[in-house]
């Protein structure tokens, strides 16, 4: 049966989509690897990239589940600089996790949970939003069950 629902007869509560800045345990929960063109209000109209946007889902105390998502430009037309912030955060990224092989997809989905800084993006035209500021090795990091092969993806 299609989605046909009447939208004021559904309650809601406002709530805070943003956790407060500080430093989390996360596991690397899904990435996409993507090749995007940047916009016409982009500093390089037209410019083609590569980026992965990888999804982080926070594990135990009170945000554990929540969803952080942050984009990694790995190859950039235009800008080495951009590409080059975004490998540094990758290899951050395999280093805290514990990955091996290859810097690969496959590999920072097999991560082992790394410590997040996440802080909060200010704007007035979007909104506030979450933003992932650093990865590092989650020493003391909670032992977290291995993940399922059902588990949904995007």
């Amino acid at each position: 049966m299609p989605l046909n629902l009447n939208p004021n007869e559904i309650e809601t509560k406002e709530i805070s989509t943003l956790i407060p800045a500080g430093k989390y345990t996360a596991l690397v929960h899904s990435i996409r690897d993507e090749d995007r063109v940047s916009g016409e209000n982009a500093k390089t109209p037209g410019a083609k990239y590569e980026q992965l946007s990888i999804r982080f889902e926070l594990v135990g105390g009170d945000y554990g589940g929540r969803q952080l998502f942050h984009n990694c430009i790995y190859e950039h037309s235009a800008s080495p600089v951009a590409a080059q912030i975004g490998k540094d955060f990758l290899k951050r990224l395999y280093v805290a996790g514990k990955c091996e092989g290859q810097l690969t997809v496959e590999s920072l989905e097999a991560a082992a949970p790394v410590l997040l800084s996440v802080g909060i993006q200010k704007s007035e035209q979007y909104g506030d939003k979450n933003v992932v500021k650093f990865v590092a090795s989650a020493k003391d990091a909670p032992e977290i069950p291995a993940k399922a092969d059902s588990q949904p993806g995007w």
